[in-house]
């Protein structure tokens, strides 16, 4: 049987596609804001595939879903890819660990 990716796995990954399509958004809301004629916040929504009133509450300082989870973790990104590889390299050896 093939291993499909976890329900969490499959939503980080499409939390971080929406983070990135509002990233470039950004981006180039910003870039365009010193032309004569700057893109309307819309048309960049539209654009880029974001919700306007996200785009519009990033541009207003709100903090992202990602950023915010990342406050509230209780391990940093650096602490939680370093205790997944001990886990992944422990399960290899066939010393799995448990819960305790």
């Amino acid at each position: 049987m093939p291993q499909s990716k976890s329900l969490k796995l499959t939503a980080r990954i499409t939390l971080e596609e929406k983070h990135q399509n509002l990233k470039a958004a950004l981006e180039e809301w910003r870039a365009t804001q010193s032309a004569t004629n700057p893109i309307s916040i819309n048309q960049l929504a539209l654009k880029h595939n974001v919700p306007h009133s996200t785009l519009q509450g990033t541009i207003n300082g709100r903090p992202t879903k990602l950023e915010s989870c990342a406050k509230h973790g209780l391990l940093t990104a650096e602490e939680e890819e370093v205790l997944v590889r001990y886990l992944l390299e422990a399960a290899q050896q066939g010393f799995p660990d448990t819960r305790k």
